[in-house]
């Protein structure tokens, strides 16, 4: 009876450890996913603090238009001041719409083109673009394997007593 009670405890104590392993992978990889859409909002936030230099040369140049850039800029302020990622999200959506309106009232004027200081603020934009993209497409892909780790088995079982949630996958 004593040996059962030993066999009992032993396989109960391996069972314990195997789940705080398992706990504690999944929770790891929960901080890379965190970490990778922290670097996702840093692109992002450094292409709003350059789009904010090129609305601000824009709206020299520009004062009609004065209203879309007084947007844009107003929704830069907000997403440098966001802490909820939910929040920043719609935020950055919503700046996403409000430079498609932007540009196209930059295509209409040909003197901001053929400036150099705002030519240069627009190649940067391009190159901002670019590491957003790929900041975005890194944490995407972390974020994905997070959540099938949490959808297999042992994992899922481990996930659902822990409340540990899917993450968000970002698209455009």
């Amino acid at each position: 009876m004593l040996v059962a009670i030993i066999i009992v405890c032993v396989i109960l104590m391996l069972l314990l450890v195997s789940f705080l392993v398992m706990y504690q992978k999944i929770e790891k990889m929960g901080d890379q996913v965190k970490n990778s859409f922290l670097q996702y909002e840093s692109a992002v936030k450094k292409k709003t603090e350059a789009l904010s230099n090129v609305v601000t040369e824009a709206k020299k140049k520009r004062k009609k238009e004065e209203v879309t850039f007084d947007l844009v800029l107003d929704s830069i302020k907000k997403i440098e001041q966001i802490e909820k990622k939910d929040e920043f999200l719609k935020e950055w959506q919503n700046l996403k719409n409000l430079l498609i309106r932007f540009y196209a009232l930059l295509e209409a004027y040909k003197e901001l083109k053929e400036d150099e200081e705002f030519s240069f603020f627009m190649k940067e934009q391009k190159d901002l673009d670019e590491k957003v993209n790929l900041a975005k497409i890194h944490y995407n892909k972390i974020a994905q394997s997070y959540n099938k780790k949490l959808e297999t088995f042992p994992n899922s079982l481990i996930a659902s007593l822990t409340h540990l949630k899917k993450e968000l996958i970002l698209e455009e």
